[in-house]
């Protein structure tokens, strides 16, 4: 635990030398700016019902520099089943699912099948 405290402190600290006034750049207004600010946030900050009216070359420009950021953006109706996984991707590719590789169903157990 002695050698993990010095290490948090300086990673706190490189990240308070960004705050300005107290508060951290994705608190600021230039946040919430369409037009990029070198010296603001790394990220653009927006509601769900503003980001729709965007047109793609505004997010696209938006992009370039920042990446976008929707806090309380409404969720689709998602369901763990064979449908909603679909959604998701293919049902049939190879997936690494918590450091394990399944490419064959014999190898996953059937009590984790889809039915």
């Amino acid at each position: 635990m002695k050698l993990e405290y010095p290490l948090f402190s300086a990673i706190q600290k490189s990240v308070e030398s960004l705050y300005q006034d107290g508060w951290p750049p994705h608190h600021l207004d230039s946040a919430r700016s369409l037009e990029y600010d070198p010296n603001g946030s790394d990220f653009y900050v927006t509601t769900h019902e503003e980001f729709a009216k965007l047109k793609a070359t505004q997010i696209q420009e938006i992009f370039r520099h920042r990446h976008i950021i929707i806090p309380g953006r409404p969720l689709e109706d998602f369901k763990f089943d064979r449908d909603g996984l679909k959604a998701v991707g293919s049902l049939t590719a190879r997936r690494q699912i918590q450091g394990m590789f399944c490419s064959s169903p014999e190898q996953i157990n059937s009590s984790h099948r889809l039915q």
